[in-house]
């Protein structure tokens, strides 16, 4: 089994080195994509340095060499990568020497599995960026592992997701098919942030994705003063919210996957609401969007508690 590695590759001169040398040490990687955002430091330099002592690592730009973004500049890795397997790694991250062992295990007892998620664990430089890191995302464990709390089914995954039942994974700890990953669009390149939250509920509805690992760490994520993890916000995840709805909007949902959907958007935008916009603004915006998902699944309307639903949320954002 052979697995390709995309890693985008922005202002990291300081984590790249580390980051690629634990995807090579690892005997199932067979390329390294290593794809420079338009980095104003020296991370260019050292990829370059890289690509050249290691067979296994490919360097790769935009056209024009410019800075696109994490979305795009992962896009542009999962379409130039030549196996079928695809797992990411960012360049201020690094994999633990295991990080594979349990995903190939996995998917060799199930070739109809698209995709393995697991555990990541999570090393502080400073306490200013553990508080802020701690602050913003919210991990219900005290060694601060990103993971599922527990095995869900594939079926299951979408709505526990969507709920936010009992935690999720984040990119270092995924292994999906390149198929799935073209089919679902990749990551929404005009999200800046949330991109891959949105990308893993995608691949859960469209995919069968099983947990690995899920209690012990096969990665470690950096967190440091310039991660843009913390820079989340109130309006991007609001936007985050919008997208996901859209694409969403038009799938054949179950009524409880509609129902979990709506009752999220709506409390995104209350929250966005809450900081100037008058209330038949947002009103008119969220039930615009009701009206749409209704009449693009018209077999919602014979959902009996959606008047009451409406009735419940609307009042909440007039409260």
């Amino acid at each position: 089994m052979k697995i390709s590695v995309i890693i985008p590759v922005y202002n990291a001169q300081e984590f790249l080195t580390e980051s690629v040398m634990s995807a090579t040490d690892i005997d199932a990687v067979d390329e390294i994509i290593l794809i420079e955002d338009g980095s104003n430091d020296e991370s260019f330099n050292i990829a370059k340095d890289l690509e050249n002592e290691l067979k296994k690592v490919v360097l790769i730009q935009h056209f024009d060499k410019g800075n696109h973004g994490a979305a795009a500049t992962r896009n542009l890795g999962v379409e130039k990568a030549k196996n079928e397997w695809i797992a990411f790694l960012d360049a201020d991250d690094y994999y633990l020497p295991e990080r594979l062992n349990k995903d190939i295990e996995i998917i060799e007892g199930d070739h109809k599995i698209d995709g393995v998620y697991s555990a990541v664990g999570t090393k502080f430089l400073d306490e200013k960026s553990k508080a802020d890191f701690t602050n913003k995302i919210k991990i219900a464990n005290s060694d601060h592992l990103t993971t599922i709390s527990t095995e869900v089914l594939p079926k299951e995954l979408f709505l526990y997701l969507i709920e936010g039942k009992g935690g999720y994974f984040c990119t270092d700890g995924v292994l999906v098919k390149k198929k799935l990953l073209l089919q679902v669009g990749c990551f929404d390149q005009n999200l800046r942030l949330h991109q891959d939250t949105q990308l893993w509920l995608k691949l859960a509805f469209s995919g069968k994705l099983v947990c690995g690992e899920i209690d012990n760490p096969v990665a470690v994520r950096v967190v440091h003063p310039n991660n843009r993890i913390t820079n989340r916000n109130l309006s991007s995840q609001t936007l985050y919210w919008d997208s996901v709805f859209n694409w969403f909007k038009n799938k054949a949902l179950s009524k409880q996957e509609f129902v979990s959907l709506v009752i999220q958007y709506s409390f995104a935008y209350k929250g966005r609401y809450k900081i100037g916009y008058s209330k038949l603004k947002k009103l008119i915006i969220f039930k615009m969007n009701m009206i749409i998902i209704l009449f693009k699944n018209p077999s919602m309307f014979r959902i009996i508690f959606v008047p009451v639903i409406f009735f419940k949320t609307f009042k909440r954002l007039l409260s």
